[in-house]
């Protein structure tokens, strides 16, 4: 089974680092995309406020 070192980024740099197997690691890229399908959809509706909530990869559009 392969593992990957994956650094998560937020503002002030790397946030934590996480070492993920291969399974894992296409379910991260696969939520991913998900969600910035997502994003793309909810800012197409011109939201007044869009609140990205990175832990849980949810948007709520408050308008």
């Amino acid at each position: 089974m392969s593992v990957f070192l994956v650094g998560f980024f937020g503002e002030g740099g790397v946030q934590y680092f996480a070492v993920l197997s291969s399974r894992d690691l296409k379910i991260l890229i696969l939520n991913t995309l998900h969600f910035l399908s997502r994003l793309i959809v909810a800012l197409s509706i011109k939201p007044c406020f869009l609140l990205i909530l990175n832990s849980s990869m949810t948007i709520k559009i408050i308008k």
